[in-house]
């Protein structure tokens, strides 16, 4: 497939089809994190190469994830962060944004607008947004992730503050922008 490896490859690929057949959740947990750190290692790796490979071992984790619990289940939102973080790193990054968008969609669903998994969205999104020159819409996004980060770590946690000064550099970037356009 893509390893360069097609016995490994295969049984890869076995493991996978067997997964998806029984469609247990506890199955695909077990063998979804197996996956998920075999995609990081090769990310560590590095090389174009390796990225690719990851990507590949992402859509492997959708896969069984997707079998074991649903596309609508906060497992399948996190494997669409971890892949789109790939994306990102491949400098895929307006390929990246939509499938960022589709985790926050399904943990809006899954835990409401007011949960830290939702925060994390919110800012990976407004990173996505700022590396596309969306600075108004990137600001909008640190934003609403500050917003949730105050009220369920407060005002005063890390987490709060990168998202707040991540929106304040954002809001800066989208006037200068402005300024330029006028």
């Amino acid at each position: 497939l893509r390893s360069g490896n097609p016995a490994g490859d295969d049984v890869l690929r076995h493991a996978v089809d067997q997964t998806v057949k029984l469609a247990s959740p506890q199955l695909a947990k077990k063998v979804s994190v197996k996956l998920s750190a075999l995609a990081t290692s090769y990310e560590n790796a590095g090389g174009e190469d390796n990225q690719v490979k990851a990507l590949y071992v992402h859509s492997l984790v959708m896969e069984v994830i997707e079998a074991g619990f649903s596309k609508e289940s906060a497992e399948f939102a996190t494997a669409l962060g971890n892949m789109a973080t790939t994306m990102v790193g491949m400098d895929k990054v307006r390929d990246a944004l939509p499938v960022f968008q589709s985790a926050l969609e399904i943990d809006q669903r899954v835990y409401g607008d007011e949960d830290l998994a939702v925060a994390t969205d919110h800012f990976n999104i407004g990173f996505v947004q700022s590396k596309l020159g969306l600075f108004q819409e990137a600001a909008d996004s640190f934003e609403a992730s500050a917003t949730i980060r105050a009220a369920q770590l407060g005002e005063e946690s890390e987490e709060t503050a990168q998202a707040r000064q991540r929106a304040a550099k954002a809001h800066k970037s989208a006037g200068v922008a402005a300024a330029a356009k006028s």
